[in-house]
């Protein structure tokens, strides 16, 4: 699972950041938080099915200001928990 919400879910950066993942055969669904926001049902999905989760960096502070406002936290938090690697 990548998380652009630092810069902004912009294209490139999430092409730079995740090429590996994807060179290697991984799956990479990047969830957009930036100008949509997900059910509370759609962002447990994707992080309960990530293995890991990338976060970009950039803007950190919107980030995880807006990850607190659309509930996002929550999740990242029991991922951690059940083991998946942030």
């Amino acid at each position: 699972l990548y998380l652009g919400t630092a810069t902004y879910d912009l294209p490139q950066f999430a092409k730079r950041q995740t090429q590996c993942f994807v060179d290697r055969k991984c799956s990479v669904l990047a969830l957009q938080l930036t100008n949509d926001a997900p059910t509370k049902q759609e962002m447990a999905d994707a992080v309960a099915s990530a293995d890991i989760i990338v976060v970009g960096g950039g803007n950190t502070l919107y980030a995880i200001d807006r990850w607190k406002r659309l509930g996002l936290v929550t999740y990242l938090q029991e991922a951690q928990k059940r083991g998946a690697i942030l």
